[in-house]
């Protein structure tokens, strides 16, 4: 049975990534084929990605951290690129998703979706 888990998953959060393997392995060990759906929406990125702004604080964080986010976020994608089983992008609209996908498992910060 393909499954298709909808989560959060375009992040650096360590707990959002390693949620997304944890159920994708928990499915996949009692048989079903799992993919992470990567979708998205206007927003997801106009307040998720963009919301550092333009602020002092924001400026002098990102050359402070620079090099250290760059390195983060290598690492996780990497770990993504091993792990993580994607399938298509979408953007925008979920019942294109239901001609993909058997079952379809929403996770709590994707139901919140605006």
């Amino acid at each position: 049975m393909n499954t298709g888990i909808l989560t959060f998953n375009d992040t650096l959060n360590f707990g959002a990534v390693l949620q997304a393997y944890a159920l994708q392995q928990t499915l996949e060990n009692f048989g079903y084929n799992a993919e992470i759906i990567r979708y998205t929406n206007d927003y997801i990125e106009n307040n998720e990605k963009h919301s550092s702004g333009l602020s002092l604080h924001s400026i002098i964080k990102k050359i402070v951290m620079g090099a250290g986010l760059k390195r983060k976020e290598k690492a996780f994608r990497a770990f993504e690129d091993k792990y993580l089983h994607f399938g298509k992008e979408m953007k925008n609209n979920y019942e294109i998703i239901n001609q993909y996908y058997d079952c379809l498992l929403y996770t709590s910060d994707a139901a919140d979706d605006k």
